[in-house]
């Protein structure tokens, strides 16, 4: 019987420690991020393969969703935007 070795991979964007969503949310960016930090310090990053996601434009965003959706999505962004801005 042949034995094969299993092929890990997972994503980890950098950015996503810096996010709190709540509680009661399910995505935990703290504990990805700390899960991110022990697979460094034990090395296990060599032995793995690690993908870092790009992040999504306005076209790629409309590809995967109804354009009504993206547009109300982009306006609240600027309007977000806006208002920190005239805060600082």
């Amino acid at each position: 019987m042949a034995t094969s070795k299993n092929r890990v991979a997972y994503i980890h964007d950098p950015e996503v420690g810096c996010y709190y969503y709540g509680p009661g949310h399910p995505m935990k960016p703290h504990r990805m991020q700390v899960a991110h930090e022990l697979i460094l310090g034990y090395e296990l990053h060599h032995k793995m393969t690690c993908y870092t996601p790009h992040k999504a434009n306005v076209r790629a965003c409309v590809r995967a969703c109804v354009r009504a959706c993206v547009r109300a999505c982009v306006r609240a962004c600027v309007r977000a935007c806006l208002r920190a801005c005239v805060r600082m």
